[in-house]
């Protein structure tokens, strides 16, 4: 490292691997001031046992002391120094971040169109932004696309994997999904898209395949698999805002050899800590697009958010004016009212031959609401972590081809990725604050289908301590995606409880 002739200290970023580079620079007042910059508190930091000792500041270092870095987060980096009086020297493998090469872009562009032409043969027909993210991800070789839910995901992974496919032989590629679900719907939808089976496996649970150039995994199944992740050239991440968890990320930086690494996800995390990781291990957000976006195109459905506002009498609140958050969470899952509520919503739709999800959050509330349903109607299923994986793909089949269902499904299992796109009513029954959670679980309804003009949406909050002030949140994210919003106030008396 040296001064460069016109007396300008250099700042070099190196390339160490596909995960990591190095910045080098004599300015040691540089380096402290940008890792001070990239130190982030994580989340909860302040209850967690190594902060309260005093044995850790309650921080992630993005880039550590001797200047090492994700290069995902290399962009972010660049800017932060790049109109500082300094010389800055890129190495060419992380040059392309900064920069388009027309020419180059100009060739894959053509090459992948007709790869893509070869996939399709006219039986799909991509939307704009597909293409957009797909040849994004293929240039740049790293980064993600943040597309919303419903946005046709599956379809942009399935363009950039035959492209990779087709221009190279020899390499082989990781598709990691979060869930077991997701691995049987996703290798349905490239299969349907048009790619021939043969070329794709399934790493997970009941299957361990491993010599098919596609893989397609769960990142429990595979993340201590060392020798196998080796062997890919390509990762690819759906639903890639879970890579905040260790496992997850721990598994990608094991991938030393893949050059591609690309994310797709409908909603990054909230929290810099999280967003900074996930970046971190995939690289900058390429390409976004929004519900506002699609629904102006007529790519997916409308939507009517039903703000059901329940307001408890006084005798209810005096009873929980003290209680906290799970005392007030298993009064509610266990109020007759309100179950019998949501059940006349569902039954209004169902005489129509509409298909319900209804969503809740623990298996004990799932299992209580299905035993309620099913007394009252024929096609009612249940959907949760004891549920095995074959029948909640037969479910998921059998509301493609049939209306009149009411499917009771846990958030952990149905909220990420499924996708139905016969679905024409969701019913919030145990909504919490989580913005992720939240949008994902509104885009499982938005996907298209000739039986839907619209998607009804009911959001069911009462006027008690918590559930007002997650809703509060969940108005926010609606709002912030210009979701038409209707409040309907409803006032229960006191004789209903038998006081």
């Amino acid at each position: 490292m040296e001064i460069s002739s016109n007396n300008k200290i250099q700042v070099k970023f190196d390339w160490i691997n596909n995960v990591y580079g190095r910045i080098v620079t004599l300015d040691a007042n540089l380096l402290r001031d940008i890792v001070n910059k990239f130190s982030v508190y994580v989340q909860n930091y302040y209850f967690m046992p190594s902060y309260k000792k005093g044995f850790w500041d309650g921080k992630i270092k993005f880039v550590k002391p001797n200047g090492i870095f994700y290069l995902g987060n290399f962009k972010r980096i660049y800017d932060y120094i790049k109109d500082c009086n300094y010389e800055i020297i890129v190495h060419e493998k992380i040059k392309n971040f900064l920069e388009e090469n027309e020419n180059q872009l100009s060739n894959l562009t053509e090459e992948f169109l007709k790869y893509t032409d070869d996939l399709l043969k006219d039986s799909v027909m991509p939307y704009k932004h597909q293409l957009r993210g797909a040849l994004k991800s293929l240039y740049y070789k790293r980064g993600i696309c943040e597309h919303v839910t419903s946005s046709g995901k599956s379809l942009t992974i399935t363009l950039v994997v035959n492209y990779l496919l087709k221009k190279y032989e020899e390499m082989k590629i990781l598709v990691l999904v979060p869930k077991l679900d997701l691995v049987e719907q996703l290798y349905e939808n490239m299969v349907s898209f048009g790619l021939d089976k043969k070329y794709i496996g399934k790493y997970c649970g009941y299957k361990k395949d491993e010599d098919e150039p596609i893989i397609i995994s769960t990142w429990q199944s595979i993340c201590r698999k060392k020798e196998l992740l080796l062997k890919f050239k390509a990762l690819i991440v759906d639903e890639c805002h879970s890579l905040k968890a260790d496992v997850v990320r721990s598994t990608t930086e094991k991938m030393l050899n893949a050059e591609y690494r690309l994310g797709f996800t409908g909603t990054l995390p909230e929290h810099k800590a999280d967003f900074f990781l996930v970046e971190g291990v995939l690289g900058h957000v390429l390409d976004k697009v929004g519900y506002q976006e699609l629904q102006e195109a007529k790519q997916i459905s409308d939507i009517n958010i039903n703000i059901l506002k329940i307001y408890y009498p006084n005798k209810i609140l005096e009873k929980l004016n003290n209680c906290d958050y799970q005392e007030e969470k298993i009064f509610l899952e266990n109020d007759e009212f309100r179950s019998k509520a949501i059940l006349k919503i569902a039954s209004e739709y169902i005489k129509r031959d509409k298909n319900v999800l209804i969503l809740v959050k623990k298996i004990e509330h799932s299992e209580n609401l299905f035993n309620l349903f099913k007394n009252n109607f024929e096609k009612v299923h249940l959907i949760n972590g004891n549920i095995d994986i074959q029948q909640r793909t037969f479910i998921r089949h059998n509301l493609e081809n049939s209306g009149g269902n009411i499917i009771i499904a846990t958030v952990g299992v149905f909220s990420v990725g499924i996708s139905i796109k016969r679905l024409h009513v969701i019913i919030f029954a145990a909504a919490g604050k989580s913005k992720i959670q939240t949008l994902q679980s509104v885009g499982r309804g938005l996907r298209l289908h000739s039986s839907k003009n619209i998607l009804q949406l009911y959001d069911i909050v009462e006027n008690l301590k918590f559930s007002e002030e997650h809703f509060r949140k969940r108005l926010k994210y609606y709002k912030d995606n210009n979701f038409n919003i209707k409040i309907k106030d409803i006032y229960l008396k006191e004789e209903i409880y038998g006081y």
